[in-house]
């Protein structure tokens, strides 16, 4: 609803620099005519009811007790003469005290919203009814009037009678508030809360009937839900429980299902201090206008308590119903100034399913430190961490967030590799600084890690450019690879155990479990395996046999039988091997040539023909491939050289520069993790101009090495007019990170 359209206009400041591609990485998928996504249209768009809410909103407080002593209003420890006051005087007191909670100067639930909103929203007071006693109906068989009636009857029938007790008890008419004249009152009009006498926590629930008939309106009163709270609840709980009832928000607090909740970062999951609303709440409501991320580079966000800003991350292969947020919390003198944590909060969203408890569904909080331990995790609960937030100045939380990295990463609700990474955290600021990789992922382009790609028979990587993948072991003790027919992929290893997870996670869906070979022969025998459509696995083993068994028995079914090859080829060319989905099987070898043919023949369809690898990768490098359902071909390479992957990313400020002009190269080595590596090498070399520093700097402890180059006094004739300048990072005991950047020299006088 748009009641008065007042937000302030703050744009982002974006920080110039530019990072250049990595040659190896698909080059980044481009909108049609270069433009970017319309956040109003695909991000902001209402969901599941959350739509725009502006202006000044009208709320009637309702105090109703019953007719019981036990039930006199809360007033708190201290408050003068409290043993002499008379009940109308505990009233008066507490009706006080209770405006002020609502209506009154900070903290407030009025100056929350105002605040939350940056001045977009706010309420104003229609009337905090006195303390009114409830009256018993003698033409009812419940005695409205009692304890038992207030405080554990039939939630949704109460909450029409206390409605109609407003008209029946006091001056009230809410048809004051029927604005657009339709003889009906509903949440968009007149915002309504019901506070009782006690402890109980908040609760906001339909009224039955949802129509609640009253005197001064032809058709009635419709919420779509009654707020509730104790008179003993802080002014945050009762925020929370209006912000369901006029913004029709959800609860992100733990439910029964396993939802950890997103702790101290929303207020509709902490409710206790005031807590700002979590970033896809103020979008959605009209508030905070993010900014839609469709290019690798620098960017600035500035406190999110004081600025409306956020960053929108999304792959558009994916459309606008899958996206991660990320904003910078920084409480200083704000609402939330009691949270002791600070940095980049990054929030997943699912706008795919607005039925039942969709708001759990929806948004979810990529936690820096990990979730809160499970024993936590008590339904109705909101437990939190101080180490919720990415922060660059703690070890713990300043890795690069990434698909891969842990424990938080940057998946999609299904679990799939978001292709999105943040490279570089700055300290918490109220002025951060991050460095966005949006699909294709640059990072995992690099020569060294183990990755693994999607493509097909003869281009390994058409399909999906390289990505991490989860091991469980190092890549080196992988013998063996396989899809099934439900698409869960199989790793057989040299100790004899085999998982189960997905392309990226081998062990996601079953840890480790044993299995055998037959014949006397060992994991070290093993060429190759895939799995057919009938879910029958197949090894191929380096004495030129293959059997057929289960993931457990890899001959259960057929003992080893002899195989043939493409001709002038033996089995230890065999660096790949997968199944079709029609049981046609093909043949990768260290030639760089594929065949098909069957089981037993491996070139009886087709004769070899070439297949191709990203730049930098060779035929050596395949651990196996399978192929899927859909015969998408997925491969899995090992890491070149030994121990844990370098990481190398790089970027040029500026990107592309004059004939003669300097640029700046600066070059972060990391693990797979995203963590930054210190005394790492790092030496550079370009294909023509020259470096204005030395070409081989040692990394600190952010892992970072700064170079100055300087451009060729002409544009080259060579790779269009670019240069080339290639990475090389080791560490004695890592595996070498290794890449090409290129860095357009524009035309024009020096």
């Amino acid at each position: 609803m748009s009641i008065q359209n007042c937000l302030p206009n703050r744009p982002f400041r974006l920080l110039r620099g530019t990072l250049v591609k990595l040659i190896l990485a698909v080059a980044a998928l481009t909108l049609p005519g270069g433009m970017m996504p319309s956040v109003a249209s695909d991000f902001v768009a209402p969901f599941a009811g959350v739509r725009q809410v502006t202006g000044t909103l009208p709320v009637l407080v309702i105090l109703l007790r019953p007719d019981s002593p036990s039930d006199s209003p809360y007033l708190p420890p201290g408050t003068p003469q409290i043993q002499n006051l008379t009940q109308a005087q505990i009233d008066a007191l507490s009706r006080d005290r209770l405006r002020k909670q609502i209506f009154g100067p900070r903290k407030s639930v009025s100056t929350y919203f105002n605040e939350i909103s940056y001045g977009a929203f706010n309420i104003e007071e229609a009337m905090v009814t006195p303390w009114l006693v409830a009256r018993d109906d003698p033409a009812t068989a419940v005695d409205e009037s009692s304890h038992a009636f207030i405080h554990t009857s039939d939630i949704y029938k109460k909450g029409a009678w206390i409605i109609r007790q407003v008209e029946a008890m006091t001056t009230f008419r809410f048809s004051r508030y029927d604005r657009n004249n339709d003889g009906r009152v509903t949440e968009d009009e007149l915002g309504v809360i019901w506070i009782y006498p006690g402890v109980y926590g908040g609760i906001g629930r339909e009224t039955d009937p949802a129509l609640v008939k009253v005197p001064s309106l032809s058709k009635g009163v419709q919420l779509n839900m009654l707020a509730r709270a104790g008179d003993q609840s802080s002014w945050a709980l009762m925020a929370h429980e209006l912000a369901h009832q006029i913004f029709r928000l959800g609860d992100l607090y733990v439910d029964k299902a396993g939802y950890p909740g997103v702790g101290a970062l929303s207020l509709m999951c902490d409710q206790g201090d005031g807590t700002h609303l979590d970033p896809w709440g103020k979008m959605k409501l009209g508030w905070l206008k993010p900014t839609v991320i469709n290019e690798d580079g620098w960017y600035a966000l500035s406190d999110v308590e004081t600025w409306p800003q956020a960053l929108i991350l999304h792959d558009p292969k994916r459309g606008a119903r899958d996206y991660f947020i990320v904003e910078n919390r920084w409480p200083g003198q704000s609402h939330e100034d009691f949270l002791t944590m600070r940095g980049l909060a990054i929030w997943r969203v699912s706008e795919r399913d607005t039925s039942g408890n969709w708001a759990r569904k929806t948004i979810d909080l990529v936690w820096a430190g990990g979730p809160p331990p499970s024993q936590q995790l008590t339904p109705g609960q909101c437990p939190s961490r101080d180490d919720a937030l990415f922060d660059g100045d703690s070890v713990a939380t300043g890795y690069a967030p990434t698909p891969y990295s842990s424990p938080g990463r940057l998946v999609w609700g299904d679990g799939t590799p978001s292709g999105i990474a943040i490279w570089h955290i700055s300290r918490a600021s109220n002025n951060a600084r991050l460095y966005v990789d949006v699909p294709p992922m640059q990072g995992p382009s690099m020569v060294g890690p183990a990755v693994a790609m999607t493509g097909s028979t003869r281009a390994l990587d058409a399909h999906e450019p390289p990505y991490f993948f989860q091991p469980g072991r190092r890549s080196d003790d992988i013998v063996g690879m396989g899809i099934a027919s439900d698409n869960h992929v199989y790793a057989w290893y040299r100790d004899g155990m085999v998982s189960s997870g997905t392309a990226a996670d081998l062990g996601r869906y079953r840890a480790p479990y044993p299995y055998s070979i037959p014949g006397g022969r060992t994991p070290k025998d093993i060429l190759a395996v895939d799995i057919a459509s009938d879910d029958h696995v197949y090894a191929w083993y380096r004495d030129g046999t293959v059997s057929a068994g289960t993931t457990r028995d890899l001959g259960a079914y057929r003992p080893p039988a002899s195989f043939t090859l493409a001709p002038g080829r033996v089995a230890l060319d065999i660096v790949g091997i997968g199944i079709a989905q029609d049981d046609r099987v093909y043949a990768w070898y260290r030639d760089g040539m594929v065949s098909s043919g069957t089981s037993r023949d491996l070139d009886a369809y087709r004769a070899v023909y070439p297949f191709s690898l990203p730049l930098g990768r060779v035929p050596d490098n395949i651990i196996d491939v399978g192929i899927d359902t859909n015969d998408r071909v997925h491969s899995w390479l090992k890491a070149n050289g030994t121990g844990a992957p370098i990481i190398v990313t790089a970027y040029a400020t500026p990107g592309g520069l004059a004939p003669g002009k300097r640029t700046t190269l600066t070059i972060k080595a990391a693990d797979s993790q995203g963590r930054p590596l210190e005394n790492v090498a790092v030496v550079v070399g370009a294909s023509a101009g020259a470096f204005a520093t030395a070409t081989r700097l040692i990394t600190g402890e952010d892992g970072l090495a700064e170079f100055t180059w300087l451009a060729p006094p002409s544009v080259p004739s060579s790779y269009d007019g670019r240069v080339l300048i290639e990475i090389r990072a080791t560490r004695h005991d890592l595996s070498d990170g290794r890449g090409l950047v290129d860095v357009p020299i524009l035309s024009g006088s020096p």
